[in-house]
Parts: structure tokens; sequence; C-alpha cells
């Protein structure tokens, strides 16, 4: 007979991403003893509001990458606050009905981002945008419309960047072959130098 202790228990074990996505990690994920979880997850439907979401925020990053003007475009940034907030919502466990319905102007100690959720907050920006931005950085923005114009800039200067340093980077490697060569033609010549002399 299985042993059970009431006075034990577990969090965190509820996921994000739907247990289907081939995205999600979590190491449970197939495991048969978390199925209650995964028929509650299939029923929800709120995680696939959440996966919905990323999924906008993800092909509007391609579309950046190839296309960076569009980052200059209000209408960008407003975008970019609206995701941010989405996902501070759903780490604070706030589900939105409709993410037009976002006040982005809002203050980001109203929205509920402080400076423990911002730690939580800047890993996902990292990952989502590619670049970094500090807790203290984040949270002096004032609201959230300051963080979509922070992030459209961001983007705009890493996707330049990427095309420029496509470019520098070859331009480095050659520079180095090229240091690399004359060290070893260096050290050969030293070599042949040291048993002629000795």
């Amino acid at each position: 007979m299985p042993s059970c202790n009431l006075s034990q228990f577990a969090i965190g074990l509820r996921s994000t991403l739907s247990y289907s996505d081939p995205s999600n990690c979590n190491l449970w994920r197939n495991d048969r003893r978390m199925a209650i979880f995964q028929q509650e997850n299939s029923s929800d439907g709120s995680n696939d509001k959440s996966s919905s979401g990323n999924n906008k925020l993800r092909d509007f990053l391609k579309v950046a990458s190839a296309n960076p003007e569009i980052l200059s475009q209000k209408s960008s940034a407003t975008f970019l606050a609206q995701q941010i907030c989405a996902k501070l919502y759903e780490s604070l466990l706030r589900p939105l009905d409709d993410e037009e319905e976002i006040d982005t102007s809002l203050s980001l100690a109203d929205a509920g981002l402080d400076s423990l959720v911002a730690i939580d907050m800047r890993s996902w920006w990292k990952t989502t945008f590619g670049f970094d931005i500090s807790v203290l950085e984040m949270l002096g923005k004032g609201s959230m419309d300051a963080l979509g114009e922070h992030a459209t800039k961001g983007l705009a200067t890493r996707f330049a960047g990427d095309e420029k340093g496509d470019q520098e980077t070859k331009e480095q490697d050659q520079i180095y072959v090229g240091k690399f060569a004359r060290y070893v033609a260096e050290d050969r010549l030293k070599v042949i130098t040291d048993s002629n002399g000795g």
C-alpha cells in the first residue's frame, strides 16, 4: 500500500506552456503520474492563449529581423509593450482575456512589477529579445510604454548590428588568421635559429 504524507506538498508544477508543445522542457511532461495536470491543462485553454501570444511575438520578431524599419513605427512599440505586459500578468498569475484591454500607460508599480518579478522578467527579456536589460534599468523605465520603446530601440540596434556584425566577424577572423600565421612563422623561425645556433 503506498504511503501518503499529508504534511508534504509540492509547488511549481504548473506549466505556462501546453504539455503537448514541443518547446515545453518540463521533466514530468510525459510522466503518467502527472496526467491530472495534463488533463486540466488541455481542458483549461488558458495556456493556449499564452502560447498564441508567444506565437504573435515570435512572428513579429521574425518579421522585424528581416525588415528592421518596422521597429521605427509607434505601433511596434505599443505591440511590444502589450506583449511585455502580458508576460508580466502571466508571471503574476493574472490571466488576460484579451491583450487589447492592456493599459500600457500604467506605471510599472501599478502593473505589479517589483524587484523580484523583474528578475524573472529580465531572464525572459534576454531570451526573447536577445539583448540584456538590468533590473534597475527595467524598474527605472516607469511604464510599459517606456519598456516597449526600449525594446524597439534595442531590437533595432541588434538587428542592424547583425548585418554589420557579420561583416565585422569576417574581418576579425581574417585578422586573427593573419596574426596566427605570423605567429607560427615567427615560432618556426625561432626554432630554426635556435637549432642552427645551438
